[in-house]
C-alpha cells in the first residue's frame, strides 16, 4: 500500500520584472500622478494651478506616498510569508517522498530476506 504523500504547493504570485515596475504597478493603484512616466509631465499638466491648489496637490502625494509605504511593507511581509510556507511545503514533500522511497527499500530487503528461508 503506497502512502499519498504528494502536497500541494501553493503558486506564487508573478513577480513584478523590476523596482520600476513593482512602484507604478502599487502606486498606479494610489496615485496615477506619481508612476514613474507621468511625473516629468506633472509641471505642464499643472501650470495654471493656484498655489492652494498646488498646496492640496502635494498633501494628496504625501498622503499617496504614505499609503504607497504602507502597500509596500504589506507586499513584502506577504511576500516572505508565502516563500516561508512555500519552502516549508516543498521541505515536506521532499521528506515524504524520501520516507517513502526509504520504506520501499526496506521492504523489498525485508522480501529478499523472506524469500531465502
Amino acid at each position: 500500500m503506497t502512502n499519498d504523500t504528494t502536497i500541494q504547493i501553493p503558486a506564487l504570485p508573478k513577480l513584478p520584472v523590476d523596482g520600476k515596475e513593482f512602484f507604478d504597478v502599487l502606486m498606479g493603484e494610489i496615485e496615477p500622478d506619481l508612476v514613474s512616466d507621468a511625473v516629468e509631465s506633472l509641471k505642464e499638466k499643472y501650470a495654471d494651478e493656484t498655489s492652494e491648489e498646488h498646496e492640496v496637490r502635494m498633501e494628496r502625494y504625501r498622503n499617496a506616498i504614505a499609503t504607497y509605504r504602507e502597500k509596500r511593507d504589506h507586499y513584502f511581509e506577504s511576500m516572505a510569508d508565502q516563500v516561508r510556507q512555500f519552502e516549508k511545503a516543498l521541505k515536506e514533500s521532499a521528506e515524504g517522498r524520501v520516507t517513502e522511497m526509504e520504506q520501499t527499500r526496506l521492504q523489498e530487503l525485508e522480501d529478499m530476506f523472506s524469500t531465502d528461508a
